[in-house]
């Protein structure tokens, strides 16, 4: 609706393919040491929808809702649309306040860290902060339940209105978090929070938040927590530009989560289980596509806009990608294919990393990973 700086208008334009980026004039030049306020004033319209942004029959969803600065990518702004197959989104980290005044009948979950609550009759207003986090998530349900627990320093929450056997989903939130931070490093941030939500998709990963649909149930349930919360490393701490590369945390992701779950008595699964069941359901994707003639080449690097459908998109960003990373521990050795993912980290935290700076890195640690991973793809390696 306007823009302006300490009451002065500023022009804009709305552009970008999906009128999603907002362009300003600014009236000054800004460098790196600058301080430069900008203010804008915009309306969201919550869609009625089970998705990222929208509402249901039990939660609002508030994702995606909040402008955050273009990144940088090839050396260029990067304007991100908003495919309809992937996670079309790619971001710095930056540090937020945020606050927000909602009806009192509302339980409200978010990404920040709440640092003071006012009641005002029927409205209460939250003040949030959080540094070093990517983007902005917050549900809000008048059914919600907490659960709470602690690992180390960190505030478990679990925000839930559906779920029979809350408890052990805690735990097994607990349990991941535990083990990725043995296994990776230590969870970066204070606290860590999933909520239940009327969601399309399995779940859902933001900074120190996560969503989970309400349906899942079992080891289902498990499964999705645990990889929603392995992309708090991959994905949280460790970034990359999801629209073009997605196939980088996606895949890394999947074979985390196969560790996880492979590492507890309780599923009674092997590594190798879990790696099996990717390659079979890669290959059945792959004979389905090729019967409605939609079959391309595996090429796991490429845009968003150039997947046929949800199907492809998966079979390359979570399956391919999967085996991908499973084929470079195996040639690697586990000792040095950990050594990679630490060094992942200790060069890309609250970073963004590319396919590029992947090869790089695991060529250090072993010659011929390099091409290994090219293999993978540029869709030459079979699987």
């Amino acid at each position: 609706e306007s823009v302006n700086c300490d009451g002065k208008s500023l022009n804009y334009i709305i552009c970008g393919e999906d009128e999603n980026i907002l362009k300003v004039n600014l009236d000054k030049n800004v460098n790196k040491k600058s301080k430069y306020n900008l203010n804008v004033k915009f309306v969201v319209k919550i869609p009625n929808v089970n998705h990222r942004l929208g509402y249901g029959e039990n939660t609002i969803n508030l994702t995606g809702f909040y402008p955050i600065l273009c990144p940088y990518y090839n050396g260029e702004i990067y304007q991100s649309v908003y495919y309809p197959s992937g996670d079309p989104f790619y971001s710095e980290c930056a540090d937020y306040k945020l606050k927000i005044k909602v009806p009192s009948t509302y339980i409200v979950a978010s990404s920040l860290s709440a640092i003071k609550t006012e009641y005002f009759g029927f409205e209460t207003t939250y003040h949030y902060e959080r540094e070093n986090v990517r983007d902005i998530a917050i549900l809000l349900s008048e059914k919600f339940n907490i659960l709470k627990t602690n690992y180390k320093d960190t505030t478990i929450n679990y925000y839930y209105f559906n779920d029979s056997d809350a408890e052990n989903s805690l735990k097994v939130i607990k349990d991941c978090l535990e083990y990725y931070s043995d296994t990776f490093c230590k969870y970066p941030y204070n606290e860590y929070t999933v909520c239940e939500a009327d969601f399309i998709y399995g779940g859902m990963e933001y900074p120190c938040l996560t969503f989970i649909d309400k349906n899942l149930q079992g080891e289902n349930r498990d499964y999705t927590i645990a990889h929603e919360t392995a992309h708090q490393w991959w994905y949280g701490l460790v970034g990359v530009n999801e629209s073009e590369e997605g196939f980088l945390d996606e895949g890394l992701t999947e074979y985390s989560t196969a560790l996880f779950m492979s590492n507890s008595k309780r599923y009674n699964k092997t590594l190798n289980d879990y790696i099996t069941i990717s390659k079979t359901a890669y290959e059945e994707i792959r004979d389905y596509l090729v019967s409605k003639n939609e079959y391309k080449l595996p090429i796991m690097k490429r845009s968003l806009k150039e997947f046929s459908n949800d199907l492809e998109y998966v079979s390359i960003a979570y399956y391919r990608s999967q085996i991908m990373y499973n084929a470079l521990k195996e040639f690697m050795g586990e000792k040095k294919f950990k050594s990679l993912l630490k060094a992942l980290i200790i060069n890309y935290s609250y970073k963004n990393v590319t396919f590029n700076d992947l090869k790089t890195l695991a060529e250090k640690k072993k010659r011929g990973s390099k091409s290994l991973l090219e293999g993978y793809v540029s869709g030459k390696t079979a699987i």
